[in-house]
Parts: C-alpha cells; structure tokens; sequence
C-alpha cells in the first residue's frame, strides 16, 4: 500500500478479483492517505456498479485530469468506459503503473470461469504503448502469495516483455 500512496506520481491502476476487495483496499489507502493528512483522503479509489451517474463522472474526470492516485478494479471493469479512459490517461502519461493483485487467478479463474483475466496481459500492453509512445516509464507489478510454477508461466506468456520477468518470493 505505501508503494501505492507514495508512488510515481501518476495513476495506479490496481486489478483486484472481487469488488469487496476493492472497496476494502480503498478504505485501506483512505486510512494510510488520512494519516499523512492528504487532501485526497476521502475520494473514492475503487471502481464498481450501483454508482450515481455523477459519482462514475467524477471518477472519470479524476483520471483525466490526472487527480486520481489509484483505481481498484474487477478484469471485467477494464473494458469498457474504464478502460477507455486509462488508455487514453496512458496516453497522455498519466499512468504510472498496473498492478495485478492475486496474481495466480489470471491462470486459475481465466481460462473458462473468467475469461477478462486472460484478456488483462493484452489491455496492460494498451497502457504500456501508450505511455511509453511519449517517453513516460511503465511498471506492471504481478502480487500474489500462492503462486505455482504453472502460474509464473502463464503469468510470463501474458505480461512478460521480450521474456523479460522478475520472480520474486519468499521461503
């Protein structure tokens, strides 16, 4: 979380597996944004359905003008007005890095259960091009705590570029 809070600068766009998890890593971040007093505290970090029309255009806004520090999201929320919105933010260097949490499910739910995960290594590459079409550094982080050798290598197939992918783990 403290990378999230003290990061690059621009957007970081985290990809969680449910919206609970969402909501409750935002409430987690307005607590570490609360301690240190940040103006941002109370804006919402997660992006789900059941909101007002307003609420989804601010959000929205927030990306565009390049106020929004983080945005939790679902693989499914990425493709649609979302998703636009980050790829063309990418685009103008206002995305600094993504962020896959629980990793490991891109394999064991995207397959048949979940397909969108399967689909988030091709919308990474949307916001890596965009971004470094304009000289901006992209970082993609992959987070998981039980990950198997078969993940790693589907993990590797999706986001690694060139091969190129750093496995780090504890004993």
């Amino acid at each position: 979380l403290d990378a999230l809070v003290r990061g690059p600068g621009a957007t970081t766009v985290v990809v969680v597996p449910t919206t609970s998890l969402a909501i409750d890593q935002e409430e987690q971040l307005r607590t570490a944004l609360r301690r240190q007093k940040a103006p941002d505290a109370e804006q919402s970090f997660a992006w789900y359905g059941g909101r007002s029309d307003h609420e989804v255009w601010n959000f929205l806004s927030r990306i565009r003008n390049g106020e929004q520090r983080v945005v939790f999201a679902s693989p499914e929320s990425l493709f649609g007005a979302l998703g636009d919105v980050l790829a063309d933010s990418a685009a103008a260097g206002q995305i600094g890095q993504f962020v896959v949490d629980e990793a490991h499910m891109v394999a064991s739910w995207g397959t048949d259960f979940r397909p969108d995960f399967q689909a988030l290594g091709g919308f990474r590459r949307r916001l890596k091009d965009g971004a470094e079409e304009i000289g901006v550094p992209f970082r993609t982080v992959l987070l998981s705590a039980t990950i198997t050798q078969a993940d790693i290598a589907t993990l590797s197939d999706l986001f690694a570029d060139s091969g190129q992918m750093v496995v780090a783990g504890a004993p």
